[in-house]
C-alpha cells in the first residue's frame, strides 16, 4: 500500500507541475504552438507517468505508423480511459483522438486530448455523431498529414473478461472511404490494467498490436459494412489471443520475482 501511495504522489506532482508550466497555457490555445512540440511534451509526461506505474510495452508492427507517407485513420479496442496515455507513451508519430464528451472533463487524460486539437462527442446525439464525423473528414481534406484514432465501440469495454467486442458504431468505417488516406487496424490489451487498485503483480504488460495497413487504392474494394466486417472479425481474433498471452505474462511476472530475477530495469521493452 506504502508504494502505491508513493508512487501516486511522485506522478501527482509531476503532472502538477508541468500543468503550470505548459499544460494549461497549451491548453487554453493549442494552435498556437507546433502539432510536434505539444505532442512531444505531452509524450514525453505518460512515459513517465507509465514508467512509475510499472507498465511493460509489447509492441507489434507499431513502428510501421511512422513510416505511412500522409494522413492516417487508426482503429483499436476500447478498455480504459488510459487508452490514450498507453498509445501516445508507445507512438512516436502524433496522434488525435476521437473520444466521448465525458472525457473532456477528466484532469489529466482531457486537458492532453484538447491539446491535441482532438475532438469530443455526445454518442447519444446523432447530430453531434454526424458532425463529428464530417469534421475529421474536413480535417483530412485540408491537412496532409493528420493522423486520427477512433475507438469503434464507442464506449470503453468494461466486461472484456468475457466479451472481447463491444458492437461497432458502423460511421467510423465511413471516413477512410470518404478521404485519400490510410486505414490501420490495431488491437491492445492491458490498459484495463494500469490503474487496477487490485492487482497483486509488480508490472502491468501492454499489448498493442498493428493488424492491417491499408492504403487507400486498397480500400476501394470495400464498401462500409464490408470493411466494417473485415475488422471485426480481425481485431476479435486478436483481443482473444491477447487476453491469453495477457495472462501469461502476468503469471511469468510471478515467477521471476519468486526467482528474484526481475529488476527495474525490466521496466519497458
Amino acid at each position: 500500500m506504502f508504494r502505491i501511495i508513493k508512487v501516486l504522489l511522485i506522478v501527482a506532482w509531476r503532472i502538477l507541475f508541468e500543468y503550470f508550466v505548459w499544460i494549461r497555457r497549451y491548453a487554453k490555445n493549442p494552435k498556437k504552438y507546433p502539432l510536434e512540440l505539444r505532442y512531444q511534451r505531452i509524450r514525453k509526461l505518460c512515459l513517465f507517468v507509465l514508467k512509475h506505474l510499472k507498465v511493460k510495452y509489447y509492441l507489434k508492427d507499431i513502428d510501421k505508423l511512422n513510416k505511412i507517407e500522409g494522413s492516417f485513420l487508426l482503429i483499436c479496442n476500447h478498455l480504459s480511459y488510459l487508452d490514450p496515455i498507453c498509445m501516445m507513451a508507445a507512438s512516436e508519430t502524433p496522434l488525435t483522438f476521437l473520444a466521448k464528451h465525458q472525457v473532456k472533463k477528466y484532469p489529466f487524460v482531457g486537458k492532453c486530448l484538447i491539446i491535441l486539437e482532438g475532438r469530443f462527442i455526445n454518442h447519444r446525439d446523432l447530430r453531434d455523431t454526424l458532425g463529428a464525423i464530417r469534421d475529421i473528414e474536413n480535417d483530412f481534406k485540408d491537412n496532409s498529414n493528420r493522423h486520427w484514432v477512433i475507438f469503434p465501440e464507442g464506449s470503453r469495454n468494461l466486461k472484456n473478461d468475457t466479451v472481447p467486442l463491444l458492437p461497432f458504431f458502423s460511421s467510423s468505417f465511413r471516413i477512410p472511404l470518404a478521404t485519400n488516406i490510410s486505414f490501420a487496424i490495431t488491437t491492445q490489451m492491458g490498459s484495463q490494467l494500469v490503474a487496477n487498485k487490485k492487482k497483486t503483480y509488480r508490472y502491468t504488460p501492454y499489448q498493442w498490436h498493428l493488424l492491417s495497413l491499408l492504403s487507400h487504392q486498397e480500400l476501394v474494394k470495400y464498401d462500409k459494412d464490408g470493411l466494417q466486417k473485415y475488422a471485426h472479425e480481425l481485431m476479435l481474433n486478436e483481443v482473444q489471443s491477447l487476453k491469453i498471452s495477457e495472462q501469461n505474462l502476468i503469471d511469468s511476472y510471478y515467477k521471476k520475482r519468486r526467482k528474484g530475477s526481475l529488476s527495474p530495469e525490466d521496466s519497458n521493452s
